[in-house]
């Protein structure tokens, strides 16, 4: 079994999140519905599209919906969440995302048709320490 951050895997690639990645998503979103299955954590709002993490052994999708996807390309009010969507766990991770989606404001509102966007990251390292890089962006 292989244990990062939040997530499991045990010999099969079965991919799992811990109960502790659940509770402090849940209490560091508290108007929002959160759900976690195998290998996806989603944070439901009011607004059009969805607003979650699937994470894979090579990286993961990061699903935005409208209301946030506006907030990132406007770069107001978005950084607490894509924090708690990370959890305190994978901290550098959320950051290194928070810088990205800072580059590509004017992208993701060109692909934003109404219901959010999502963006595919994969992991690297560079001289050992993990990073990640977006390999691509679509709309929802």
């Amino acid at each position: 079994m292989i244990k990062i951050g939040y997530l499991v895997c045990d010999k099969d690639f079965n991919m799992n999140v811990t109960q502790k990645y659940n509770d402090d998503v849940v209490s560091a979103s508290p108007n929002t519905t959160v759900t976690v299955s195998k290998n996806s954590i989603a944070v439901t709002t009011r607004s059009a599209g969805v607003t979650k993490v699937d994470w894979y052994w090579w990286g993961f999708y990061l699903y935005m919906d409208h209301q946030l996807t506006q907030a990132v390309a406007n770069g107001s009010g978005y950084v607490a969440t894509i924090m708690a969507l990370f959890g305190a766990g994978q901290s550098r991770i959320g950051t290194l995302v928070c810088l990205s989606l800072a580059t590509l404001s004017y992208i993701l509102r060109t692909y934003d048709q109404g219901n959010g966007v999502y963006i595919k990251y994969n992991y690297y390292y560079v001289a050992g320490i993990p990073s990640i890089v977006s390999t691509g962006i679509w709309p929802q």
